[in-house]
């Protein structure tokens, strides 16, 4: 994995510029680090990242249906909850839904339904569970979890380094001009193929995360025996 410094020294060697110690050395070094993290957020938006796969382990409060993802902010793409009690994986279901199902409920048990429920009040995202928990219970949530901006020279990104590399560099040339007569048209075009290239081969990677199973069927087996759902 690359570190900031690595990845701003990267850009600065492409716009024929001095490699630095320090991402804060002067005005420039510190705009071409607001480009890597813009350049970062992009190419992570644009896939669900295996470096960016993670479950995380939650407590809930009894009689509390609102857990907060605390520390993840609103970078999260949530894959599946689990009630690590009973390995009871929850169904997803819209906040239409879970207001109908929890209005006036005082109902506790075995989690069995969550749903997305905005953020709170320090902008950490929240799910909400059906019903109740009750002392003690947890919840698994695995997902697909976005980094918060670099900014220390030591920062590590997880994600592929290259397609934020090139896109921070069409970033920087759209922002002076050209570089050795290349206009930024020319390098968003790269940056867009590299990233292309890097999102089918970490898809390649996980190819079987589309296959899911009924009953012990394969989806595909499923399909060819009943003609599709």
């Amino acid at each position: 994995m690359k570190t900031y410094l690595e990845l701003v020294n990267q850009v600065l060697v492409a716009m024929r510029e001095s490699e630095v110690s320090d991402v804060t050395q002067n005005n420039y070094t510190k705009m071409v680090g607001k480009f890597v993290n813009d350049a970062k957020q992009q190419c992570e938006d644009a896939n669900n990242w295996e470096a960016n796969l993670e479950s995380i382990t939650l407590g809930t409060i009894a009689g509390i249906a609102n857990i907060s993802l605390t520390g993840y902010g609103q970078r999260g793409t949530i894959d599946t909850v689990v009630e690590t009690t009973n390995n009871n994986y929850l169904r997803a279901v819209s906040r239409r839904r879970m207001r109908d199902i929890s209005r006036g409920s005082t109902t506790t048990g075995i989690l069995s339904e969550y749903a997305n429920q905005g953020v709170d009040s320090v902008g950490d995202s929240v799910i909400t569970v059906y019903p109740l928990p009750v002392s003690g219970q947890e919840v698994e949530v695995t997902g697909w979890f976005r980094q918060a901006d670099l900014v220390l020279n030591g920062d590590t990104m997880r994600i592929p380094h290259r397609c934020v590399v090139e896109l921070a560099i069409a970033l920087a040339v759209r922002e002076r001009g050209e570089v050795s007569g290349q206009m930024s048209a020319e390098y968003f075009e790269i940056a867009k193929r590299t990233l292309s290239d890097a999102v089918a081969y970490d898809a390649a990677k996980n190819d079987g995360e589309d296959t899911w199973y009924v009953e012990g069927v394969e989806k595909d087996q499923w399909n060819n025996n009943t003609r599709g759902w």
